[in-house]
């Protein structure tokens, strides 16, 4: 490896600009990625910001989060707060929300998906009722279909 000395430092200081240069372009294109994925995560009626604490969550060592969680619940107590309910009942409670969450998003999304069938179906028959009136009051109507 090559010193200072033995290296001229301007060429080694681009070197090292090109490289921070590079370092920030790759970070500010995750940002935009993040930025664009936080924006589909509030389209589909999720929290980004919890979706990351439990992905912090599932990361993390057990080990290290169970002592995080222990200095918590001791300071939270230190500091006057009641005490946290028990962990495996709060677990129970979190995956009981995050499955009502998951069925009242996948219910919203069914009932999406009908109410856009309903509009189509209501702007076929709008078309095709346009199109008799259109055609004249005396013209026959197309077979099969009902114009109201």
């Amino acid at each position: 490896m090559m010193g200072v000395e033995e290296e001229k430092a301007p060429d080694l200081m681009r070197r090292f600009l090109a490289r921070l240069e590079n370092i920030a372009k790759a970070r500010e294109a995750i940002n935009v990625d993040a930025r664009e994925l936080d924006a589909e995560i509030k389209a589909m009626g999720f929290e980004p910001k919890i979706l990351r604490a439990v992905l912090k969550r599932m990361l993390a060592d057990p080990q290290v989060l169970e002592e995080s969680e222990a200095l918590l619940a001791v300071y939270a107590a230190s500091a006057g707060q009641a005490p946290p309910p028990d962990a495996e009942t709060a677990a129970d409670r979190v995956s009981a929300l995050a499955a009502a969450a998951l069925d009242l998003h996948s219910r919203a999304q069914r009932e999406g998906a009908v109410l856009a069938l309903k509009k189509s179906r209501a702007w076929r028959e709008q078309a095709l009722a346009q199109a008799a009136a259109d055609a004249g009051a005396g013209s026959p109507a197309i077979p099969g279909r009902s114009v109201h």
